[in-house]
């Protein structure tokens, strides 16, 4: 027996409520519903396990929808809670992207800033305020805070010779 569209709407209804707690991004109700017609769960688990599956997807294609989520908000045995490993997995898939550029001395972290995690540790790292370049004792300090998250930093790579001739004088 499948559910009738009066309770695949209910049933989105219910969901998105519960996404809302710790979803800050567009809910896409129609796609949703529409999903929910074509595969025409037989039960609530069932439809909740889809529009799970749904936002899951949505995670994977867009790689700035991480930023959307509070993971805290996630409640404990809901059917939202593997979404915690999978934000986080690509929170840090991101991370390892960044390339921090030492040059001049400085530790060049534009890339490190744009991340979920660089934006969160660099908040809490206020003294460092918005520079892009660092000094080696500023970027220890980004260090020591990637460790006590138990992150790896990205590796410092140097410049090369032809970067260092046509690279830019950026040193803020």
């Amino acid at each position: 027996m499948s559910l009738s569209n009066q309770e695949l709407e209910h049933i989105f209804d219910t969901t998105s409520t519960e996404l809302k707690g710790f979803y800050k991004g567009p809910i896409y109700r129609d796609d949703v519903v529409e999903l929910l017609q074509k595969k025409v769960p037989d039960s609530v688990i069932e439809a909740k396990k889809t529009v799970f599956v749904f936002y899951a997807k949505l995670l994977r294609d867009n790689h700035r929808a991480h930023w959307d989520y509070d993971l805290n908000g996630i409640p404990e045995g809901s059917v939202w809670e593997p979404m915690k490993k999978l934000v986080t997995a690509v929170r840090v898939h991101e991370l390892k992207d960044v390339k921090v550029v030492r040059k001049k001395g400085k530790y060049h972290v534009r890339d490190l800033r744009g991340t979920y995690f660089g934006k969160m540790i660099f908040q809490e790292l206020e003294s460092l305020g918005n520079k892009w370049a660092l000094s080696e004792t500023d970027y220890n300090k980004v260090k020591l805070a990637c460790k006590q998250l138990k992150l790896s930093l990205p590796e410092v790579i140097e410049p090369t010779t032809t970067e260092k001739f046509f690279g830019d004088e950026e040193d803020e």
